[in-house]
């Protein structure tokens, strides 16, 4: 019990050391991701659609997922039947998704680690209906300084999204500072 003054000394310690030791931790693996997979800055649009495109913040695997449709309903996603097929400029699958089955097609065009368009078609087998998008993307350069993969920017160019953040928020709109041309 003679210690028990010094409690909440002793916690302040502590916890100024953890804050210190999660900031040199969070710098650490900004530095160890930016010399293994440079985090990259990248514009995409949707060709033939009104608005600004949105700015992401990407690493390679998040860069694999962009030339490949995931097909879903809200957070419903379409299951797939068998494994994608190789086409000559994509592939191409089926899946199912409330009840109906859909025939998914995608096929790149450009060089993906610059600038390409990526079409995406779907297409119900029960009903015939479906649609068709193409997304253009092109490399800005390197993610503005605090930016972490996943984040992202709205149209109107203000930080709005943090695809890795913790469960529970969203930051509020931020303007970025315009990006240099890919290198």
């Amino acid at each position: 019990m003679k210690f028990a003054p010094l409690a909440p000394i002793v916690a302040i310690l502590i916890l100024g050391g953890c804050d210190q030791r999660g900031a040199q931790t969070d710098a650490f693996w900004r530095a160890r991701q930016a010399a293994v997979d440079r985090p990259q800055f990248w514009s995409v649009q949707a060709v033939g659609q009104p608005g600004r495109p949105i700015r992401v913040c990407t690493d390679t695997q998040m860069r694999k997922g962009f030339g490949r449709p995931n097909p879903a309903i809200g957070d419903q996603l379409c299951g797939r039947l068998g494994d994608a097929v190789r086409t000559k400029d994509g592939w191409a699958f089926r899946c199912t998704l409330g009840g109906e089955t859909y025939a998914v097609n995608a096929s790149n065009h450009g060089d993906p680690a610059r600038a390409f368009e990526a079409s995406f078609s779907i297409s119900s087998l029960d009903t015939g209906k479906g649609y068709r998008q193409t997304l253009r993307y092109a490399r800005l350069g390197d993610c503005p300084a605090g930016w972490d993969i996943g984040q992202a920017t709205n149209q109107r160019g203000e930080r709005v999204s943090d695809a890795l953040a913790p469960l529970g928020g969203t930051p509020a709109p931020q303007p970025i500072p315009s990006t240099a041309a890919p290198r």
